[in-house]
């Protein structure tokens, strides 16, 4: 055989770079496999695994892979001594060896690699009728170059795809993803063959590599869109919220001081937790509230993330959640994030469930998360705060996790969990028996832990008080006694730091550090004292009302919405020019409050709202009055909100109005006011005796601003439906009940919640677009008072400038209710009232509502791409699958195209049509082109 034995440097390079590009993958273990393996090997390892599969009575005709052996063993008679020094050749070999060992124990997967082989074999060149001349070229060299990268590419991706772990669980989607990019290589080797059956010139060559790149970056922005397609499907199915997860881990990890983690995240049960070795698999972070769990969980998961090691899924539970079920809302969380780490992991779920209409449910999740750790080789999970969830959902989580974590993964995998708590009863129960780290059982080490976290803080102080020239031994002392009592509690130091901050002379700085609270309840009661006897009374009632809002509020409530309600509370309940609050009136609850997760204000700990709801504050604050005067708060602010939809009022008097801050209210009152009358009304026990309620007077006031504007209606079907309706409110709304009296206002409420459930019980069965522009749904006035508002807010937010407004007015509207002014539709969605910044998170947020339809054509291109509607499925039916269904699309130009392209597919070649061109048909359209 006559072929040069120097290699040119542009073929050289093409062998080089494909080589390399494979060998990247590889670990060392098989590369040295890979150097050490012949082709007499492969034939040899192919022969066993027959023998093998017939002692198991699964024959699978393995001498379809002759022809496959055969011609790369003419290839490598030629490239030999092209490769003469290089690692290259066994590589184009030595692959096909592992991945039929590897598929050999699973006959579907077995079959498609076999049936992959066949058709690489069908493509390759036919190197045995090659003239001498050609052999030598530069021109050849390239060829072939070509034709080794098409071949090392093939045996990259399956390699990848057959050391991954769990590869055998998520193979028929998976391996359905490379379809397309399988045969982008295999029509790459057809033109390669049609170059080297044509011994073609520099010219065509030139032609193939240009096409080749064409096709390739062709394929590879089809696979970018189709695996962002089928990411957002998957993400809408889950329906998580992970940036908001994350806005909550940062929050947390900016309360950690550097170095003040360190002493736990080293100690040896922590260490033992970390390492990816047998061992026990669970460990519970237990402590005292306050002592900083949240913050080492934090620290704990941005080291784990940034690291190489393992990879870390989490979950921050917080008391302000309003999930009724706090454990598959976990659940689904866990499964998106794996889903982010590991993309591969979309098209199984696809395919297994959200194509098949499966919910993502607790109980299919539960099914579905131990196949997808099997993909781990190295994972922790992060559960943080379970005591601030509902008992029966600490249960269930519970119950999850441990499944999780004893199911074998596999050799050398492990999945451990780390779940922080309060030593609560039933969390107890489920890991006393388990790896416990406690954070109250060494003292000396937290001390020595929160000093430098104290001297920091206090440096800071003494900074404030530059004036007064605060001796170093005083801030000394102040260190040691703030160290001494801190007791295991870094919260308890935020707290009493920030309590110092009151004193002005340096004799009051002493005297409040020599009778520091023991303890954090006795923290909260100083704070709480401090309110009630140092403030205004004027001050005191703004405090109780921002911390009654907090306390009870249907979600976490923006600074601007607190401002307008304690504004209006603050100007006799009517609502006019000037009532908005300024923003520094929150500072006034400090060091109890805080900005959380969007901005909104929560407290600053969980335990704050536990102490003032408690006997041990008084209490503080109790449900009664909380719930009253928010009502009474949101139902006079929407007496004065029907100027929305006055005739009579200017447009742009209202958008004036709106962007100066004045309706900040308004999406939450809209939304809640009835929801916090019920509860006032369901824990006043003396509503019956009050006939003079000042909270229901304010309701008979609404109800007649309402009726005001709203179309009498004589429909007595939809009288019959409410009729229906109101003796089902009164078993499921017990506070209904007690408005015996108040036949108005129940008759009134009773329409309100009846509109809202129909308008629900709708959407739950919407597959398109939501219905809920449909007046019929809801024609009470304040649907159309959300819809005018929410228009006008949007209106705003596309305006360059305002009348009466300056432009310092207008940013801060667009920073403050412009950031969640895009609100879902759907009713009763928590997005409903606090949206988005744009419409299109919030259109991908309303999908999540939709239930969505699915190609089941097994072979179908589109199979995993969600459609809207029945009837959007019906007309892919008719366009691609018409003969399937039985349509006749003779007669429509549509279906003749598609008629006419099935037909062309299945025709032995493509014939070109070039007048005097005689060719012989091409295999593909490709070719053609």
């Amino acid at each position: 055989m006559a072929t040069s034995a120097f290699l040119s440097p542009q073929a050289g390079t093409v062998f080089e770079d494909a080589f390399k590009r494979f060998e990247q993958t590889v670990n060392f273990d098989d590369k040295r496999e890979f150097q050490l393996t012949s082709l007499q090997d492969v034939r040899e390892a192919a022969r066993q695994i027959e023998r093998d599969l017939g002692d198991r009575g699964c024959l699978r005709n393995m001498r379809r892979l002759q022809p496959f052996f055969d011609g790369l063993d003419r290839y490598s008679a030629i490239i030999g001594v092209l490769c003469n020094g290089t690692p290259y050749l066994p590589y184009i070999w030595a692959p096909i060896k592992l991945m039929l060992k590897l598929a050999s124990d699973f006959m579907s997967s077995f079959d498609k690699l076999i049936g992959a082989y066949v058709r690489i074999a069908e493509n390759l060149p036919r190197f045995d009728r090659l003239s001498a001349t050609f052999q030598g070229t530069s021109d050849f060299q390239q060829v072939l170059a070509m034709v080794y990268s098409d071949i090392l590419e093939f045996h990259r991706r399956a390699y990848k795809f057959f050391r991954r772990r769990g590869w055998a669980c998520f193979f028929d989607s998976t391996w359905a993803q490379f379809d397309r990019r399988f045969s982008g290589i295999l029509e790459d080797l057809t033109v390669h063959s049609d170059l080297v059956d044509k011994e073609a010139n520099a010219f065509h060559i030139s032609q193939a590599a240009e096409m080749r790149s064409r096709a390739a970056k062709e394929i590879s922005e089809s696979e970018r869109h189709r695996s962002s397609s089928q990411m957002q499907a998957v993400n809408v199915w889950l329906d998580t919220n992970l940036a908001l997860l994350h806005d909550e881990l940062d929050r947390l990890a900016h309360h950690c001081y550097p170095g003040s983690t360190d002493w736990i995240i080293k100690s040896s049960k922590m260490k033992a937790w970390l390492q990816n070795r047998a061992g026990q698999p669970i460990c519970w972070l237990v402590g005292k509230p306050g002592a900083g769990k949240s913050v080492i969980c934090s620290k704990l998961i941005q080291d784990l993330q940034n690291g190489q090691q393992c990879s870390a899924i989490f979950y921050l539970c917080n008391h302000f959640s309003t999930s009724p079920n706090e454990a598959g809302q976990i659940l689904r969380s866990l499964v998106s994030q794996l889903v982010q780490q590991s993309p591969d992991l979309v098209p199984y779920i696809l395919d297994e469930y959200v194509s098949r209409g499966v919910p993502a449910s607790g109980s299919q999740l539960r099914k579905m998360i131990p196949k997808l750790l099997m993909g781990s080789s190295c994972l922790r999970i992060i559960v943080d705060g379970l005591d601030e969830i509902e008992e029966s959902q600490q249960r269930q989580v519970l119950s999850d996790l441990i499944d999780f974590a004893t199911n074998p993964l596999g050799p050398g995998s492990y999945c451990k969990i780390l779940i922080a708590s309060r030593n609560v009863t039933v969390i107890s129960r489920f890991l006393s028996q388990r790896t416990v780290l406690s954070l109250g059982d060494d003292l000396q080490a937290f001390q020595a832990a929160v000093q430098p976290y104290v001297h920091h803080e206090l440096s800071e102080l003494r900074k404030s008080l530059c004036d007064i020239e605060v001796e170093q031994t005083t801030m000394d002392v102040i260190e040691h006694r703030l160290v001494e009592k801190s007791n295991g509690m870094f919260l308890w130091v935020r707290l009493v730091i920030a309590s110092l901050e009151a004193s002005y002379t340096i004799s009051n700085l002493l005297k409040a550090t020599e009778t520091l609270p023991d303890g954090i309840e006795r923290a909260y009661g100083r704070i709480l004292e401090h309110i009630s006897s140092r403030l205004h009374p004027k001050q005191r009632e703004i405090v109780m009302q921002i911390l009654e809002l907090v306390c009870f509020a249907r979600r976490p409530l923006k600074p601007y919405e607190i401002q307008s309600a304690v504004g209006l509370g603050q100007h006799g309940m009517t609502f006019h020019n000037g009532t908005t609050a300024s923003e520094t009136i929150l500072d006034l609850c400090r060091p109890l409050i805080e900005r959380g997760p969007r901005d909104a204000v929560i407290f600053t700990h969980f335990t704050v709202k536990e102490f003032m709801l408690h006997t041990t504050s008084g209490p503080f604050i109790t449900a009664l009055n909380a719930q009253k005067n928010i009502s009474l708060t949101l139902v006079s602010y929407l007496c004065s909100s029907f100027a929305f939809i006055d005739s009579q009022v200017r447009n742009e008097e209202k958008i004036v109005d709106i962007a100066k801050g004045f309706h900040g209210l308004h999406l939450y009152a809209n939304e809640f006011w009835v929801a916090h009358l019920l509860e006032y009304i369901e824990v006043n026990t003396e509503l019956d005796q009050r006939m003079l309620d000042p909270v229901l007077e304010r309701v008979l006031d609404l109800c007649d601003a309402h009726d005001c504007l709203a179309l009498p209606t004589d429909d007595t079907e939809e009288g019959e439906e409410l009729a229906w309706r109101e003796s089902q409110q009164l078993d499921s709304h017990p506070a209904l009940q007690k408005l015996e009296a108040n036949l108005d206002i129940r008759d009134f409420l009773g329409k309100i919640i009846g509109y809202r459930e129909k308008t629900h019980e709708v959407q739950l069965q919407a597959s398109g677009d939501l219905p809920i522009l449909d007046p019929a749904l809801d024609p009470s006035m304040f649907s159309k008072l959300r819809l005018e508002y929410t228009r006008l807010v949007q209106q705003i937010l596309s305006m360059n400038h305002v009348d009466g407004m300056s432009e310092t007015q207008l940013a801060k509207f667009r920073q403050t209710e412009g950031k969640s002014a895009f609100v879902c539709r759907f009713q009763g969605c928590l997005r409903s009232t606090d949206g988005y910044s744009s419409a299109s998170e919030c259109e991908e947020h309303e999908l999540s509502h939709v239930r969505r339809f699915f190609c089941n054509g097994p072979s179908c291109p589109f199979k995993r791409i969600p459609l809207t509607s029945n009837a959007a499925l019906q007309q892919h039916n008719h366009t691609y699958h018409a003969e399937k269904y039985g349509i006749d699309t003779s007669t429509t130009f549509r279906g003749k195209q598609v008629k006419n392209y099935l037909k062309s597919a299945n025709i032995d070649g493509f014939q070109c049509t070039y007048p005097g061109c005689n060719v012989q048909p091409f295999q593909t359209q490709y070719l053609l082109k």
